[in-house]
């Protein structure tokens, strides 16, 4: 995903495996579900509307898309779908794939793909573990029930 500004998210898969195109993360940091989740909804994206729209591509944002989606298959083929602006209704995003004319996309699925130009799927940093910090030094012995009360307070659960 592209947008006018020329900010690129970008993924391919190699082997079975995600991984960021762009200097993104390493790909033990991909969020693989979430990558997955949106390439299955992808292949599925349906269309509001299943015939063209006849509107000029300026008033539906089409003629400078805020965003661009392209999608290479295995075989090589690349689709590429513009991005315009959403329905008056705001159901869907006004649309062209290929260049084909003026179709209207659902909004829930492609907001999740532009969303990924400020939230990239990456997994969350972990918590450092509370018992592999240094323990403070002290002068009286310890029996360990004060490491055992701050992990219980510290943990949710």
């Amino acid at each position: 995903i592209e947008n006018q500004e020329g900010q690129v998210v970008q993924f391919s898969k190699v082997d079975e495996a995600w991984q960021s195109d762009e200097p993104l993360a390493s790909s033990d940091e991909i969020d693989l579900l979430r990558i997955e989740g949106l390439t299955n909804q992808l292949a599925s994206l349906q269309l509001v509307l299943e015939k063209s729209l006849d509107e000029p591509l300026d008033v539906m944002g089409l003629e400078n898309p805020t965003h661009q989606l392209t999608v290479e298959l295995v075989d090589g083929t690349r689709h590429v779908v513009k991005i315009g602006d959403p329905s008056v209704t705001n159901t869907g995003y006004y649309v062209t794939l290929d260049g084909s004319a003026a179709q209207l996309a659902r909004k829930s699925i492609l907001d999740q793909v532009i969303n990924l130009l400020e939230d990239p799927p990456l997994l969350p940093t972990p918590t450092p573990d509370p018992n592999t910090d240094a323990a403070p030094e002290s002068s009286s012995q310890s029996d360990g029930s004060d490491v055992e009360e701050a992990v219980e307070t510290e943990l949710p659960w």
